[in-house]
Protein backbone atom coordinates (compact mmCIF):
# COMPACT_ATOMS: atom_id res chain seq x y z
CA UNK A 1 0.00 0.00 0.00
CA UNK A 2 2.78 2.66 1.02
CA UNK A 3 4.54 2.14 -2.42
CA UNK A 4 1.60 2.66 -4.11
CA UNK A 5 1.15 5.12 -2.68
CA UNK A 6 4.57 6.82 -2.85
CA UNK A 7 4.62 5.78 -6.68
CA UNK A 8 1.33 7.65 -7.37
CA UNK A 9 2.55 10.61 -5.54
CA UNK A 10 6.18 10.38 -7.81
CA UNK A 11 4.01 10.50 -10.99
CA UNK A 12 1.91 13.41 -9.77
CA UNK A 13 5.41 15.24 -9.21
CA UNK A 14 6.82 14.25 -12.22
CA UNK A 15 3.65 15.87 -14.14
CA UNK A 16 3.40 18.72 -12.26
CA UNK A 17 7.21 19.63 -12.57
CA UNK A 18 7.32 19.20 -16.74
CA UNK A 19 3.58 20.78 -16.96
CA UNK A 20 5.25 24.27 -17.47
CA UNK A 21 8.01 23.36 -19.73
CA UNK A 22 5.50 21.93 -21.77
CA UNK A 23 3.44 24.81 -21.86
CA UNK A 24 5.82 27.09 -23.80
CA UNK A 25 5.60 26.86 -27.44
CA UNK A 26 8.77 28.57 -29.58
CA UNK A 27 7.64 31.82 -31.25
CA UNK A 28 9.30 33.21 -34.34
CA UNK A 29 8.97 36.75 -35.28
CA UNK A 30 10.13 39.13 -37.98
CA UNK A 31 10.31 43.12 -37.22
CA UNK A 32 12.24 45.89 -36.99
CA UNK A 33 14.25 45.82 -33.25
CA UNK A 34 12.21 48.74 -31.08
CA UNK A 35 14.58 48.22 -28.17
CA UNK A 36 17.74 46.83 -27.49
CA UNK A 37 19.15 47.34 -23.79
CA UNK A 38 21.05 44.65 -21.64
CA UNK A 39 19.49 41.76 -21.52
CA UNK A 40 16.34 42.78 -23.01
CA UNK A 41 15.40 43.00 -26.87
CA UNK A 42 11.66 44.03 -28.58
CA UNK A 43 11.13 43.75 -31.98
CA UNK A 44 8.04 45.02 -33.82
CA UNK A 45 5.98 42.81 -35.87
CA UNK A 46 3.14 42.82 -38.11
CA UNK A 47 1.05 40.82 -34.81
CA UNK A 48 2.15 43.88 -32.59
CA UNK A 49 5.46 44.27 -29.97
CA UNK A 50 7.59 41.09 -28.86
CA UNK A 51 9.80 41.30 -25.79
CA UNK A 52 12.66 38.60 -25.19
CA UNK A 53 15.33 38.24 -22.46
CA UNK A 54 18.63 37.94 -24.06
CA UNK A 55 21.19 35.52 -21.94
CA UNK A 56 24.84 34.65 -22.77
CA UNK A 57 23.24 31.34 -24.74
CA UNK A 58 21.18 33.59 -27.35
CA UNK A 59 22.67 33.52 -31.02
CA UNK A 60 23.12 36.09 -33.71
CA UNK A 61 23.68 35.22 -37.13
CA UNK A 62 23.72 37.30 -40.17
CA UNK A 63 23.37 34.38 -43.15
CA UNK A 64 25.21 31.64 -41.89
CA UNK A 65 27.83 34.22 -39.82
CA UNK A 66 28.08 34.40 -35.47
CA UNK A 67 27.64 37.63 -34.36
CA UNK A 68 28.02 39.57 -31.44
CA UNK A 69 25.07 41.68 -29.91
CA UNK A 70 26.91 44.84 -31.09
CA UNK A 71 26.16 44.23 -34.10
CA UNK A 72 22.34 44.26 -33.71
CA UNK A 73 20.80 48.05 -34.17
CA UNK A 74 17.65 49.62 -33.19
CA UNK A 75 15.62 50.07 -36.45
CA UNK A 76 17.39 47.05 -38.04
CA UNK A 77 14.91 43.55 -39.51
CA UNK A 78 15.42 40.73 -37.82
CA UNK A 79 13.98 37.33 -37.40
CA UNK A 80 13.63 36.68 -33.32
CA UNK A 81 13.37 33.14 -32.13
CA UNK A 82 12.89 32.24 -28.98
CA UNK A 83 10.32 30.21 -26.80
CA UNK A 84 7.61 31.32 -23.74
CA UNK A 85 4.06 31.92 -23.14
CA UNK A 86 3.04 35.06 -24.73
CA UNK A 87 5.12 37.43 -27.76
CA UNK A 88 6.06 39.63 -24.27
CA UNK A 89 7.47 37.17 -22.20
CA UNK A 90 9.79 35.11 -24.23
CA UNK A 91 13.73 33.94 -23.86
CA UNK A 92 15.41 35.26 -26.81
CA UNK A 93 17.52 31.46 -28.41
CA UNK A 94 18.22 33.56 -31.81
CA UNK A 95 18.14 36.99 -33.41
CA UNK A 96 18.55 36.43 -37.22
CA UNK A 97 19.66 39.19 -39.20
CA UNK A 98 18.64 40.53 -42.12
CA UNK A 99 21.12 39.83 -45.43
CA UNK A 100 22.49 42.64 -46.43
CA UNK A 101 21.60 41.69 -50.13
Amino acid sequence: MLRRTLTAIAAVAMVAVSAPAAAHRTIQVQGRVAELSKGVIAVHGEEGMFVATITPGTRVLRGEKLLTLKDVKVGEVVTLIGYGDTGDDMLAVGIVLKDAR
